[in-house]
């Protein structure tokens, strides 16, 4: 009868610890997938990044050009005597 109870103990304490394992895979799973999600959206984030910084870049250019040609145009003004 000893037997008989030790071989219970010893499936049920398997049956346990291939639950709680079931049970990690599954969590590991999901960190998986969150990680890897992660991974997108720093990258995500670093193409807008530099898509802002090349915007940047453009607007300073187009507003120095404006600043420049608005000048140009005064000084021929001022030298036209207008």
């Amino acid at each position: 009868m000893d037997e008989k109870k030790d071989e219970l103990n010893v499936t049920r304490t398997l049956f346990e610890l291939s639950t709680k394992v079931e049970r990690i895979d599954s969590k590991l799973d999901l960190l998986i997938k969150a990680d890897d999600k992660a991974d997108k959206a720093l990258a995500k984030s670093i193409e807008n990044e530099h898509a802002i910084e090349t915007m940047s870049k453009w607007t300073y250019g187009i507003g120095i050009a404006l600043i420049v040609s608005i000048l140009g145009i005064i000084a021929f003004f001022i030298e036209r005597g207008i």
